[in-house]
């Protein structure tokens, strides 16, 4: 008897694990059939907040890091690729209400990098209408580099790890230090293959 007890304890704690699982796994589809379809509760929130504030930039973008991050989980190609392009969408918004803000922009040129649109991201660093910002060059040079890494073909690598080098000695002339830091801290990133390149080449920032 004491058998028996033992054997439909075990049963039962099995069958329960396996529900949990299976409910997870469903609410976990939801989640995502929400984030996709726009409705999910955060998202709905941050449009709503859009509507009563529409000058304010950090809703739009906040709405696009939501759909960065929903993206991410996205198995689906072809979904995760348009729910990257929703989140430039939203960021593209909250860069025109403030165009100055450096951070919108980085975010965006990161999204479209991993997202497959690496012309857009450069066109929204490129800006000729943005005033000379050390911080700027900076975001410019790494993202030359993480281009030159991306890339498989030995041209343009070149031609993107030169563009990466003119724009950190622009700002190394001017922020001398603070630069090559900063400079240094972002290129550990970087493959090693391009991290070696790189001290070949510049020798004197490392």
């Amino acid at each position: 008897m004491k058998g028996r007890n033992q054997i439909f304890e075990i049963l039962t704690s099995l069958l329960t694990v396996f529900f949990i699982i299976i409910s997870a796994v469903f609410f976990f589809k939801s989640e995502l059939a929400l984030a996709f379809l726009g409705s999910h509760p955060l998202e709905m929130s941050f449009r709503r907040a859009i509507k009563i504030d529409p000058e304010n930039a950090a809703h739009p973008f906040a709405l696009g890091i939501l759909r960065e991050k929903n993206a991410e989980s996205v198995q689906e190609p072809i979904h995760r690729k348009q729910r990257y392009q929703d989140a430039l969408g939203a960021i593209e918004k909250a860069i025109k209400l403030d165009p100055y803000q450096l951070s919108y922009r980085v975010s965006y040129s990161e999204i479209a990098l991993k997202s497959g649109f690496p012309e857009k991201g450069e066109q929204v660093l490129q800006d000729q209408k943005l005033p000379f910002d050390f911080e700027l060059y900076l975001a410019r040079s790494y993202y030359n580099l993480k281009r030159a890494d991306l890339s498989q073909n030995d041209s343009e690598k070149n031609k993107f790890l030169k563009q990466g080098i003119d724009n950190y000695k622009k700002v190394s002339l001017i922020a001398g230090d603070f630069a090559k830091q900063v400079f240094k801290r972002k290129v550990k990133t970087l493959s090693p293959a391009i991290q070696s390149e790189l001290t070949q080449l510049i020798p004197e920032h490392f």
